[in-house]
């Protein structure tokens, strides 16, 4: 999937456009659930399914979720970021994420511990 997010602007009068053309599939009734100075949700339908949205039915209200850049500090983002990188083998970005949570977490949290057990999982592969 390309990133897109570059090209999503904030206003939900013209997020609908963008939003329609990246997920190519009408976008519905958009509006901001919250916006603060971490991250804005906006929910939305989509009037026709999106082939990047598998199993997601027309009609049935989404969420979307904006940070202003990764280095958000939020723990769930950095701990999901890093379980995809780990599942994508990019075991070195997933330990990044590991360190920022560090950072956040002194003391632990259960996103730490669970992408550091992510991350201690994968080995050396076997051919």
């Amino acid at each position: 999937m390309p990133d897109a997010s570059h090209q999503f602007p904030a206003e939900p009068e013209t997020l609908t456009a963008a939003l329609s053309a990246y997920l190519g599939a009408a976008v519905e009734q958009l509006r901001v659930l919250a916006s603060g100075w971490e991250t804005t949700l906006y929910e939305f339908e989509l009037r026709t399914p999106s082939g990047l949205l598998p199993g997601v039915e027309a009609g049935i209200p989404l969420v979307l979720r904006f940070y202003p850049s990764l280095e958000a500090a939020d723990k769930g983002a950095l701990e999901y970021l890093g379980e995809l990188y780990v599942e994508t083998g990019q075991i070195e970005k997933a330990k990044e994420n590991v360190v920022r949570l560090q950072q956040l977490c002194p003391s632990g949290c259960e996103e730490l511990a669970d992408l550091e057990k992510a991350v201690s999982s994968t080995g050396p592969k076997v051919n």
